[in-house]
């Protein structure tokens, strides 16, 4: 599924919704800079352009996996290398 968002991403889809992790009523939040949120708010994932590229620790491209409360503070911010298969 990261495969299928980076492919959306890079091609310009800036539509993505995974019902594995986000559920329905998903999509990018920050203009088409990758930042997807849960409907509810409470679950996130990002592939923006800085940490596709690595510029940033743990300088390697990685996405996001992100967790919050509902005062939308960080419960969880995960970091998830991505590598080639």
């Amino acid at each position: 599924m990261v495969t299928y968002a980076i492919k959306a991403k890079v091609e310009g889809k800036g539509n993505f919704s995974w019902g594995g992790m986000l559920g329905a009523g998903t999509g990018d939040v920050n203009k088409g800079r990758g930042i997807f949120r849960s409907e509810d708010g409470l679950r996130g994932f990002r592939i923006d352009p800085d940490s596709l590229a690595g510029k940033h620790w743990p300088n390697v491209p990685y996405a996001h996996f992100d967790i919050f409360d509902d005062a939308e503070k960080y419960l969880a911010n995960n970091h998830v290398p991505l590598t080639e298969p």
